[in-house]
Parts: structure tokens; C-alpha cells; sequence
């Protein structure tokens, strides 16, 4: 099924292979294209958003805009509010990663504000905790550092509520935090949150130094 394709897809790219993701992803819309299933539009949209952020993480800006392009022709207007949720969020990485910070923003806002209405907890969870990270990041890009913590502690709230302590999530927004005290001077809080991630990622044996 495309829920197992797309779990498949993102094993891939946990283990580093961006061009074996971009093919896989490119063979599960075809499939999607052949078949009515279920909440097709979300499984697209998800589809889409891993060619949009495998393209920008390989430097392909011009690739990587003609996949959002397929995402405002065919999700952005979608009847399925969780899929237009999720393109809103990937044109705010799209625009974020262009230096367009203000339009990042507002497309993080927008997907944030359409998330909430989503009726599945679940889903709705799954995504605002990362919407709030990516609103914060956005937020620190051009100096707006106190909405930048607001936003960065709603996701540690949610965390916490959804996933509890000690997972990746946390560690990772503990980082953002500790950049926002850095950025403000506050040397000695910064270095809390840092430290509090790195116990994290020791905690789970795992390698924590590319995400510091």
C-alpha cells in the first residue's frame, strides 16, 4: 500500500540515499495515478513533500519548485484539510529554504491554523509540534527571537504531552531553544538546552553530533 511505500521511502532517507528516495517517491505517484484509494490526497501530498525536500537538500532549487508547483495545482484547494495543511507546510520549507522568511511564516501559520481543525488528535499532534519548530526557525532567521521561543516552546509542550521525555523531538527542540538564548547572550541557558539534548541523543546511543 502507499502508507508502507512512504514508510519505506523514509527508512531511505534515514539512511542517507536522497537519489533512491526521489525514485521511490516518483514510482508511488505513478502508483497513486493507477488506483482510488483512501485519502489519496494526503498521501500524495506527503509523496510530494519528500521530492520538494530531497531536491532542496541536494542544492535542486529548480526540481524542488517544480514539485511545489504540483503541490498548489493539486492540493493546495483540496477538500481534505489535513492534506492542504501539510502543502501549506511544504511551501513554507520551500520558501524558508529560498531566504523568503515572511512567506515561510505565513504558510507555517496557515498549515498551524488548519492542523488544529483536523479531527484525528493523531494527526493533528504529528504535525503542529514540527510546524511550531519550523515557525520558530523562521521566526530566529529574521531576528523576531521572542516569537521565535514561543512558537519553539509550544512544540516542547506538545512533545511532552503527545511523546513524553528523552526522544529525538525533544533533543531537537531543546537545540532551537539553546540557539535563541545563545543569540540573546544568555550563554549559561543556552548551554543548559544543549546539554540537555546531547544527554539526549547519548541516552539513545546514538551519533547526536550532526544535529548540534
Amino acid at each position: 500500500c502507499v502508507s508502507a511505500k512512504i514508510g519505506l521511502i523514509n527508512i531511505t532517507s534515514q539512511l542517507g540515499s536522497a537519489e533512491e528516495s526521489i525514485v521511490q517517491a516518483k514510482e508511488a505517484i505513478s502508483y497513486l495515478d493507477e488506483i482510488d484509494i483512501q485519502n489519496e490526497s494526503y498521501q500524495r501530498t506527503a509523496l510530494f513533500r519528500i521530492l520538494v525536500l530531497k531536491n532542496l537538500g541536494l542544492s535542486r532549487l529548480d526540481k524542488a519548485g517544480e514539485w511545489v508547483s504540483s503541490i498548489r495545482e493539486q492540493t493546495i484547494n483540496e477538500e481534505n484539510l489535513r492534506a492542504r495543511a501539510l502543502a501549506q507546510s511544504v511551501l513554507g520549507d520551500y520558501e524558508d529554504a529560498l531566504g523568503n522568511y515572511n512567506k515561510a511564516i505565513s504558510h507555517y501559520n496557515a498549515a498551524i491554523e488548519m492542523a488544529e481543525e483536523v479531527d484525528s488528535m493523531n494527526a493533528t499532534y504529528l504535525q503542529l509540534h514540527k510546524l511550531y519548530n519550523n515557525l520558530g526557525v523562521s521566526f530566529k532567521r529574521i531576528g523576531k527571537l521572542d516569537e521565535a521561543t514561543v512558537q519553539f516552546q509550544a512544540s516542547l509542550d506538545l512533545i511532552h504531552e503527545y511523546y513524553g521525555f528523552g526522544n529525538k523531538d525533544e533533543a531537537v527542540t531543546f537545540i532551537n531553544l539553546g540557539s535563541i538564548y545563545y543569540s540573546k547572550g544568555d550563554i549559561g541557558l543556552a548551554s543548559e538546552y544543549f546539554q540537555r539534548a546531547v544527554e539526549i541523543y547519548r541516552s539513545m546511543s546514538g551519533d547526536y553530533s550532526s544535529e548540534l
